[in-house]
């Protein structure tokens, strides 16, 4: 873009450029309605740091004032807000995420806590360190700790059943399972999946689905294999569980999706 001799700094000024996953240059209006937000809760504006890396949403760290309830446990907070236009390919049933939290504060041991502090604007605690992801290298074994703290966290996701959380859900019946039935599970994923995602993106993204085996191989194996678990089901209601808690979360707002939403 070409602008006037003198006007360049103030036009980019009013924007922050980062890169996506990719590397590739991006651009967050620097008066965003959710920055402006995060300074407003911080303690010292000039520590607001973001927008964080990530696809899905706008997020910003900051450090929490004394009388914030999250200050007792968390030096920082983080609000967050869902990036419109997106697309998104795993199924969400939640229509929140940050009230999906709050439902299973005391069920979830290894989970941000998260408190509303107005109306329809809630805070996570800003959990310091780094992804699992970034310290597991390809092929290597994880630690015996994060293995124990892997498997108590399925062993407490499992341990709930659906009808436990009160909380809004937004995915139609044909996306769900019945409670205990894995297999039913895994099914409800394929037929989204194909229906959502393959069938209603293909004219965008058709060729990178074919490109990659997404929607043909990739699909078939899984329902073959799906037949097979069905044939033999267990009673185990691990995947049910696991999957309607860990993966079918909204971003998270606590006010109404935008439609890009977690």
């Amino acid at each position: 873009m070409n602008l006037p001799a003198g006007r360049k700094g103030n036009f980019l000024s009013q924007f922050l450029i980062r890169t996506d996953h990719r590397g590739r240059a991006m651009t967050v209006e620097a008066g965003s309605e959710t920055r402006r937000r995060a300074a407003e809760l911080s303690e010292d504006g000039r520590a607001l740091e973001g927008p964080l890396k990530g696809y899905h949403h706008e997020t910003y760290a900051f450090p929490l004032p004394a009388e914030n309830r999250l200050s007792a446990r968390f030096a920082r907070g983080k609000l967050r807000d869902p990036r419109p236009g997106l697309f998104w390919f795993d199924r969400r049933c939640f229509l929140s995420e940050d009230r999906l939290l709050i439902a299973l504060r005391g069920r979830i041991s290894r989970i941000p806590e998260c408190v509303e502090v107005a109306h329809n604007v809630c805070l996570q605690g800003f959990i310091e360190g780094r992804t699992l992801g970034s310290r597991a290298r390809f092929g290597r074994p994880l630690s015996d700790r994060h293995v124990r703290q892997l498997g108590q966290l399925f062993e407490e996701l499992a341990a709930i059943k659906s009808d436990e959380i009160d909380i809004r859900r937004i995915c139609t019946e044909r996306y769900r399972s019945r409670d205990g039935d894995s297999a039913d599970f895994l099914l409800g994923l394929i037929r989204f999946t194909e229906e959502e995602v393959c069938r209603t993106h293909a004219d965008r993204f058709g060729g990178l689905f074919r490109e990659l085996g997404v929607c043909d191989d990739a699909l078939k194996g899984l329902k073959t294999a799906t037949r097979a678990l069905r044939s033999a089901r267990s009673p185990s209601s691990t995947a049910t569980s696991t999957g309607r808690t860990a993966s079918s979360m909204l971003p998270e707002t606590c006010g109404p999706s935008t439609g890009s939403s977690p």
